[in-house]
């Protein structure tokens, strides 16, 4: 399969905006909205494990989501699915971020 080089066709505003769509302005972690000028690009499968700023392999998020999730791939549903509850569980219990959402 090609990787799409978007990054190298549109600009850093409309690329931003390109991933930010990709969930309707959700943070792919907590499923909160995320503000397009503040999200951070969340790399499915790490740079550190050889992933590739690529259209395909980014996602929006929060910057805490973000890094709290670290440096794990997200590698089967599963995984993608278990590391989403944990985020979300630990949302829930925080006033904090929840509050900023009501």
């Amino acid at each position: 399969m090609t990787e799409i080089k978007l990054h190298k066709l549109l600009t850093p505003f409309k690329f931003r905006r390109s991933v930010w769509q990709k969930t309707n302005g959700l943070c792919h972690l907590c499923e909160q909205p995320v503000e397009l000028g503040v999200m951070t690009f969340d790399h499915i499968m790490p740079k550190s494990h050889g992933g590739k700023f690529s259209f395909e392999n980014l996602l929006p998020a929060h910057q805490r989501c973000n890094t709290e999730r670290g440096n794990k791939g997200i590698t089967t549903p599963e995984k993608y699915l278990k590391v989403k509850q944990r985020i979300k569980a630990n949302r829930l219990n925080d006033n904090t971020y929840k509050n900023q959402y009501e």
